[in-house]
């Protein structure tokens, strides 16, 4: 275990000074790459400067020959500017002199920020196997800086308190080590040595991590135990999962991960398993959740979310409630769509954890 963290840290403070050398690098290229592009587009800057913003973000700052033009800022340096460092750069500010003094000629100061090309939409609901009962799944939606957010989802053995308190305790440990900068696969095999300290206990719960960058749309997802999830894109529905144990099982972990790169509008289902389990009605439930998926009528996270959910509880009412089949656990379903982020949309949902 302390080997594990060791490495771990090891392994987040080397990437950290390695990105901090590698950033002040990076920024000197690319305040030459600004000054010579906008040199070749006839366009005098005497000073060009980047700064770190947080969160991945950058800042712009260019110091050029007043033209007597408004909006050549919007026009000329923002596309220029954007294409020397590959993000999407908005004008934030200007400040021009209104006329030359006797030693130099009138200048204006532009300032420029990038954001993030998306924006996460999220819809999450839950359904306790018992009525009025807890339910032992548990879910949390986390910023980890740079861009980055992190989807966490993790169903505790059996149902109740007792399954609630495993799947709680798991997110609050996988988040804390994704905060302090781990890698995820990393922060999972962690927290599946720490669960697997007392096995007589049977402190098992599947975990299910997908790590998103809201500037490029690249997805990292690690499932421990865990249902695939879906990818609808358009009117096509993939499904990412493999074989795989819960957390706490055996050591090391014995994990399924994936890599993809999200579009804009793609919509990213999770569920745990009582989902399913509540349809065994059907021949081939895994192919029947897709169809739900591919056919929700429109397009967003809540709309999806539901049409999910409905299907579920169709046939099987909770515990308690009229009907011949018993719902077979807890329930909950994590819906997510990326859409491009405007000024409108805002930063991305404050972090939260929920449990049905």
């Amino acid at each position: 275990m302390l080997s594990l963290q060791t490495a771990g840290v090891a392994r987040a403070l080397t990437r950290a000074a390695m990105r901090a050398q590698s950033a002040v690098m990076s920024d000197e290229d690319s305040e030459r790459e600004i000054r010579g592009r906008l040199r070749r587009a006839g366009i005098d800057a005497r000073c060009v400067s980047i700064s770190r913003a947080g969160h991945g973000d950058i800042e712009v700052q260019v110091v050029k020959a007043a033209c007597g033009r408004v909006n050549e800022c919007a026009r000329t340096l923002a596309p220029i500017v954007s294409g020397a460092v590959g993000l999407a750069m908005s004008v934030q500010g200007r400040s021009c002199s209104s006329q030359a003094s006797a030693e130099a000629t009138a200048e204006c100061t532009v300032s420029l920020a990038s954001g993030r090309r998306f924006f996460l939409e999220t819809e999450s609901l839950s359904a306790p196997g018992i009525e009025d009962d807890v339910n032992g799944d548990s879910h949390l939606l986390t910023s980890l800086g740079e861009g980055r957010v992190a989807i966490l989802i993790s169903d505790g053995m059996g149902m109740g308190g007792a399954a609630a308190r495993q799947s709680r305790a798991a997110l609050s440990a996988l988040a804390r080590l994704l905060a302090a900068g781990l890698e995820a696969p990393f922060a999972m095999e962690n927290v599946n040595a720490l669960m697997s300290l007392h096995p007589d206990q049977g402190p098992f719960a599947t975990l299910d991590i997908a790590i998103i960058d809201l500037h490029t749309g690249d997805a990292e997802m690690i499932k421990a135990g865990a249902p695939p999830c879906y990818i609808r894109r358009g009117s096509r529905v993939t499904a990412l999962g493999a074989p795989s144990a819960p957390a706490g099982v055996s050591v090391p972990a014995h994990t399924a991960a994936f890599n993809t790169v999200l579009e804009e509008g793609d919509i990213i289902v999770w569920a745990t398993d009582g989902i399913t389990e509540g349809r065994g009605d059907l021949d081939d439930v895994d192919a029947e959740l897709a169809r739900v998926i591919q056919q929700a009528p429109g397009g967003s996270a809540s709309s999806v979310a539901h049409a999910v959910m409905n299907w579920a509880r169709a046939g099987t009412p909770i515990r308690g409630g009229s009907g011949s089949r018993p719902l077979r656990d807890d329930m909950t379903v994590f819906v997510g769509r990326l859409a491009k982020a405007t000024a409108a949309a805002g930063p991305t949902a404050e972090p939260y954890e929920r449990q049905g």
